[in-house]
């Protein structure tokens, strides 16, 4: 995956996360019925680009969405196994700037 910012628009409105930028590998399955679902997505980045709420900091990222339902008309969907792991996080930037449609990061660093 060559921009991570590109994934953004399918997180949840409510995900505490925002993907800004950054490469990884994303791969996963899933199998939709109209009965059934069965998802497993992996994503994985050595260094992604990340914020919180007015905070930036680039990160490994490892991530992880499983679901699982085999009876979407009765049951619940499970989300057992579903993980965000950050390590090695550096704050890049408190200040962010917004030019139209195009993000960019401010790259000063912070010790």
């Amino acid at each position: 995956m060559p921009d991570l910012a590109r994934l953004q628009r399918y997180l949840p409105p409510k995900w505490p996360f925002e993907l800004h930028g950054g490469s990884g590998e994303l791969r996963g399955s899933a199998r939709l019925t109209p009965t059934s679902v069965a998802v497993d997505l992996r994503l994985d980045s050595a260094r992604a680009a990340l914020g919180v709420r007015q905070y930036r900091f680039v990160t490994n990222l490892d991530a992880a969405l499983v679901l699982d339902n085999p009876s979407v008309l009765t049951g619940p969907t499970e989300l057992s196994g579903s993980y965000v792991r950050l390590g090695d996080a550096k704050l890049a930037s408190d200040i962010m700037s917004l030019s139209g449609n195009n993000r960019r990061l401010s790259q000063r660093s912070r010790g």
